[in-house]
């Protein structure tokens, strides 16, 4: 079997993970803070005894970072983030990270705390705590909050590269590497920031995933057809 087929083999299976990355990425062109997720491909040689073949691979994975547009909500609670950064969060498998920033208060109206329950990190580790009688939260440009005019802390605000981010979730992230110097993000209050992903322009790109994929499954039919002649000729 030439080389040539185990290069459109290859492409036709990396395109069939970018045409999933990009269907996840459509999916949640309206999730609060979600982040899309690029890939890049690149070639391999690998041995296969007597000879070596290029094959098609995934070369890295990242996150993209380009804020989403941030609209007004009215909503104290709500948080968006300008700049390059993710508010941490505290969840039962360690500290996480997110720029999804529609935030509420415990049932117990004891702390800050996610959508779905997890605790809003604030700086040195511990979590926002809010006074069960609050009437008002605030919160500044830099992450300070306050109840009812009252300081009770300042959200933690931490940079990473979009390549030590892992997704979990929608829009949360584990970092595999320690937050990054450089300014922090401002916080913008009584907003939401979007998803990062345009649905137009992910169709456009899922459109040239699947010209790609049958181009690539094309071309192994067509080598399959030219080993098969070639082993014709040589057994006549």
């Amino acid at each position: 079997m030439g080389s040539g087929i185990y290069l459109a083999m290859s492409a036709a299976v990396v395109q069939s993970e970018a045409l999933d990355v990009v269907a996840n990425n459509i999916a949640n062109s309206a999730t609060p803070g979600f982040q899309a997720e690029k890939l890049t491909f690149g070639e391999v040689l690998t041995n296969t005894g007597t000879h070596r073949y290029p094959y098609v691979a995934i070369d890295a994975s990242h996150i993209d970072q380009h804020g989403g547009s941030i609209t007004r909500t009215g909503n104290p609670l709500d948080l968006a983030l300008q700049g390059q950064g993710y508010f941490g969060i505290n969840t039962p498998n360690g500290v996480r990270y997110t720029r999804a920033g529609n935030f509420q208060v415990d049932p117990q109206h004891r702390i800050l705390m996610t959508h779905d329950g997890m605790g809003v990190r604030a700086q040195g580790g511990g979590e926002i705590q809010i006074p069960a009688t609050t009437k008002r939260v605030n919160v500044a440009e830099d992450g300070t909050v306050s109840a009812d005019g009252a300081l009770v802390g300042q959200l933690e605000l931490s940079r990473f590269n979009g390549v030590d981010l892992v997704r979990e979730g929608a829009s949360r992230f584990l970092a595999k590497a320690p937050p990054q110097a450089g300014p922090p993000p401002t916080v913008v209050a009584e907003a939401l920031e979007g998803s990062n992903m345009n649905s137009v322009r992910g169709m456009v790109e899922m459109i040239h995933i699947m010209r790609t994929h049958q181009a690539a499954h094309t071309a192994m039919e067509h080598f399959k057809e030219l080993d098969e002649r070639a082993a014709r000729a040589g057994s006549g």
